[in-house]
Parts: structure tokens; C-alpha cells; sequence
């Protein structure tokens, strides 16, 4: 378990590190906490989104399950789950006591350190009683040319941390995400259960082929 780790963010760059690593993958299972906060800029107007987002990520079982509790500077709360089941081809967005179900095409793809990431450089998390070593990267992500620099662990390379900036929908945008309580395994499968509300697929939807911020996010070590 690791907690506390958007410090990573201010940690610099540690004397006799290591050579570059060769990439590597996160584990199959895990389930943690992603504290977000995010700066906005739409149509000469500034705006914020900051709060936490729930995650299981499921490779052995190709699937995926978000819970956002996000508060935006226009829109207010901001509160839903989506269930990705890929073996499926399904897609879940539950809002409430609604939901809607889509299809969703395409293999999930393992979170690793793209082969096309630079490199940036070794350091470590200290405590009084512990160190946990991590390596960062960047790399410039398609097709909205987002800057992306991110942190993993140099043992089990679990991801730590996360800032992205770049343009999407004449929005420009900069976000800060760390990993808390980050955990191996599924302790509960049933949060990949969608509700028995949703039984029809509907082949147009606003989160049709969810792309938001974590699958953005999630994206950057996907192969």
C-alpha cells in the first residue's frame, strides 16, 4: 500500500541513480484512490475540477470499473460510475439510479510504460522508516498533443503520479493526479455487477466509448 504519494510531485532528482529501466507493466490487478485536480481554460474562461476517483483495474478479467466524486467550478457535483467489461463488449455509466448500457469495441490494453516514453530519471519517496524508489517519464500523447509525465515504482511498478497538459475540444487544460492506497487484487467483484436497470444497448450515447479523464490517464501506459 502506498499513500501520500502526490509528494512525488516536489521529490528531485536522487545522486547515483541507476541506468534508464527497461518499461515495465503494472500489476494485473489492483484497485486504488486517484486524487485529481485539474485547471481549465474554455472560450477565455478559467475553471477547476478537483476531487477523488475510485478504480479497479481488473487485466486478468479485462475489465475496469471508475467511481467519480468530482466537484467543478460550473457544473457542481459531479457524481457517477462507469464498468468497462471488455470480454463483453460492454460499457456501463451509472448515474444514480439510472444507467446506460453501449458497446464497447476494442481489446483492453495492459498499463505499461509506453516504449515511446523518454525517460527522465530516477528518485525516492523517504520516510523514517521506509524508501520507496520510483522512476518518472514523459511523453507526448496523440492526437491532442498532450504533455504527459508520469511516476511509477521501481519495484512492482505501481503508478504514483500524474500531470498532463495539452488541448482537447478548444479546451486547454493541466492535471495533477496521485495514486493513494494502492492495493493488489479485486477485494470486490461486485462492483463490476452492473444494475439490473440496465438491459438495453443504446447505440448512441454522450459516454459512448468513454473517454474522459481517467481512461486519458490510464491510457498513457497502455502499449
Amino acid at each position: 500500500m502506498y499513500t501520500g504519494v502526490v509528494i512525488v510531485l516536489v521529490v528531485g532528482v536522487a545522486l547515483g541513480a541507476p541506468p534508464a529501466p527497461a518499461p515495465c507493466c503494472a500489476p494485473d490487478q489492483l484497485e486504488c484512490v486517484l486524487g485529481l485536480t485539474t485547471g481549465y481554460m474554455h472560450e477565455g474562461k478559467g475553471g477547476s475540477q478537483t476531487g477523488i476517483i475510485l478504480l479497479a483495474y481488473d487485466y486478468t478479467g479485462r475489465r475496469m470499473w471508475y467511481s467519480y466524486h468530482l466537484t467543478d467550478t460550473y457544473v457542481g457535483a459531479i457524481n457517477y460510475d462507469v464498468i468497462q467489461d471488455y470480454k463483453n463488449g460492454s460499457q456501463y455509466v451509472i448515474r444514480g439510479k439510472t444507467c446506460t448500457r453501449t458497446v464497447l469495441t476494442g481489446e483492453m490494453k495492459q498499463d505499461c510504460v509506453p516504449a515511446t516514453a523518454t525517460y527522465v530519471g530516477y528518485s525516492t519517496l523517504t520516510s523514517a522508516t521506509s524508501k520507496i524508489g520510483f522512476n518518472s517519464y514523459t511523453f507526448m500523447a496523440m492526437p491532442n498533443q498532450t504533455n504527459v509525465v508520469f511516476s511509477v515504482t521501481e519495484d512492482g511498478c505501481y503508478p504514483l503520479s500524474v500531470q498532463a497538459q495539452g488541448t482537447a475540444n478548444n479546451t486547454s487544460y493541466f492535471t495533477t493526479m496521485g495514486y493513494v492506497n494502492v492495493t493488489l487484487g479485486i477485494k470486490d467483484p461486485s462492483v463490476f455487477i452492473p444494475p439490473k436497470s440496465c438491459p438495453q444497448v443504446k447505440a448512441k450515447d454522450p459516454f459512448h466509448q468513454f473517454s474522459g479523464g481517467v481512461r486519458y490517464i490510464m491510457d498513457k501506459y497502455r502499449k
